[in-house]
């Protein structure tokens, strides 16, 4: 990992981790437990939106890269300050390049 590929990860993360837990009713409610912070490289991704069978399917609208080694999955979150993004695909993680990068869907 070159000098210049760590200094792009200028952004502290918060990960948090999707905990379901059952409601007085029967079903089922999702919270969002903090496990860890990473610093990050926050990209736009060109995204658009797709619509299948009448339905608008998730689209990523950025891609997050953090350092190989940090364990996400698909349906965390990831917070910069008021700003959230949900983890919308398994993260693709490169060993070799040192790097995650997940594909996210920025909510607020």
């Amino acid at each position: 990992m070159s000098r210049r590929a760590i200094g792009r990860l200028r952004r502290r993360l918060t990960a948090h981790e999707p905990v379901d837990a059952a409601d007085q009713i029967g079903g089922m409610e999702r919270s969002f437990t903090p496990r860890f912070e990473v610093w990050a490289e926050i990209e736009r991704a060109a995204g658009r939106p797709d619509f299948v069978a009448g339905q608008e399917q998730i689209v990523a609208t950025h891609r997050i890269r953090i350092r190989h080694g940090s364990a996400l999955a698909s349906g965390w979150r990831l917070t910069h300050g008021v700003r959230i993004f949900d983890v919308v695909s398994a993260p693709l993680d490169d060993a070799a390049s040192g790097y995650v990068i997940c594909q996210t869907r920025e909510l607020s």
